[in-house]
């Protein structure tokens, strides 16, 4: 089963409160009772919540709950990361955050985002307060058994972990989306801490970090609506790739008007016998630098495999020379392109392509499962589909047959992927 987000959570009840945040933007989210829980056999599943339940804990306790969580959702590979804390700072803080960025042995960076505004909860100059007071001031008429509660959140942390922490203020989440950006680029402690009053102000916060890579978030009730809300802004961001696998004249010819008629780019796979025979995995790799600067720069991009229909006629004549049976060209030629792009689906924000067997080879190489029928006929027999599983899980696409079709049907379908893309993102 693969995962969109997974959420590492210290109690129940904050564990189903961050479900149905999801829930309510039209996401599936599954909550397993403790770190020993196996995933049941369940319809496809993008949010999937452990709760460690391990607020109470002793430290040492703690600490290899959260390492076990992360190791099991490791093999869901998802796309973000939550460790859901107390809104109140209860619990091992500093200790859990510090064992989830370290068990992967990689080097991330995270942000801690302690307020929930709809429950009276906010982050100001780093602290928390409740009502606009600090919580230590109020903690024993909200539990008497807490002891003593420290407002700071950076002392919060303090007090489990060395690492260094970094202040994002209010003032400063709160002026343009370049400044903000450019501030956590220029950080780099592995723990910012962000200042928050409202629900626009936890959203900038999240879409200034995941804008710079960052995809472990900290926080409580609230974190899930800005995550999602962040995402769509990234997702419509992101541009379509076409691939015109097709041989066919009609195929070439709707390249062309594309090229002609929108301000995409062309990449063109200058193929020989040689390469398919025994792909070279370095011009593969050209290739796809070259394509991935394309998107990097937010362009639509055609990747072809031919720049003109005659030269399939040259590669024929050496495919039969080299005695190659029928079929063996189309079919390297499909795998060549499939190596070239599939490392790269997970950046884009649709998929178009033109010929059916290469739709197959894509799809499969990425290790696509299923296919939903999402949407309508954008062109005859070319329907909205959503991707289910694999490196490009949850991908918008449509495909059409290679041999047929009007001139501007690719066109149509990349412009179609754009505006439903901008849309719709992040519904299922």
């Amino acid at each position: 089963m693969t995962t969109h987000i997974a959420v590492i959570a210290d109690d129940l009840s904050g564990a189903i409160a961050l479900g149905a945040e999801f829930r309510r933007a039209g996401l599936v989210s599954l909550v397993l009772g403790d770190t020993t829980a196996r995933v049941p056999e369940t319809p496809q599943t993008d949010v999937l919540i452990v709760n460690t339940d391990s607020r109470n804990d002793p430290i040492d306790i703690a600490r290899e709950k959260n390492r076990a969580a992360v190791l099991s959702l490791k093999n869901h590979r998802p796309d973000w990361t939550v460790k859901k804390i107390d809104s109140l700072l209860r619990g091992h803080i500093g200790s859990e955050v510090e064992t989830i960025l370290t068990a992967t042995g990689k080097r991330e960076r995270c942000i801690v985002i302690p307020a929930s505004p709809r429950s009276g909860r906010t982050t100001v100059n780093g602290y928390q307060l409740l009502a606009g007071k600090p919580i230590g001031q109020q903690m024993h008429g909200l539990d008497s058994t807490a002891g003593q509660i420290i407002d700071s959140v950076a002392d919060v942390l303090a007090q489990e972990t060395n690492l260094a922490t970094r202040l994002l203020p209010l003032e400063l989440v709160r002026r343009s989306m370049d400044e903000l950006t450019a501030f956590v680029a220029g950080s780099d402690e592995p723990i910012l801490i962000a200042d928050a009053e409202t629900q626009e102000d936890m959203k900038r916060a999240v879409l200034a970090a995941a804008g710079n890579g960052i995809r472990l978030f900290v926080g409580t009730y609230g974190l899930g609506e800005a995550i999602v809300a962040s995402e769509m802004l990234l997702r419509s961001t992101r541009p379509i790739l076409a691939i015109a696998g097709s041989t066919s004249v009609s195929t070439h010819r709707q390249v062309v008007f594309a090229e002609n008629n929108s301000g995409c780019a062309v990449l063109t796979l200058a193929l020989n016998i040689d390469d398919l025979a025994q792909p070279d995995t370095y011009r593969q790799a050209l290739y796809r630098q070259e394509l991935q600067s394309h998107i990097d720069a937010g362009r639509d991009v055609i990747l072809r495999t031919l720049k003109k229909p005659e030269d399939i006629a040259s590669l024929l004549q050496t495919a039969k020379q080299a005695g190659w049976e029928d079929g063996r060209l189309g079919r390297h030629i499909e795998r060549y392109v499939a190596g070239v792009v599939r490392p790269l689906l997970s950046k884009i924000g649709g998929l178009a392509i033109s010929g059916g067997s290469t739709a197959s080879a894509v799809f499969r190489s990425a290790g696509a499962a299923a296919f939903l029928v999402e949407g309508p006929e954008v062109i005859p027999a070319s329907p909205l589909i959503r991707v289910l599983g694999g490196e490009c899980d949850r991908l918008l696409c449509l495909t059409k047959p290679g041999s047929f079709g009007q001139e501007a049907d690719l066109l149509e379908m990349m412009k179609f992927l754009r505006l439903y893309h901008s849309g719709n993102s992040g519904n299922t």
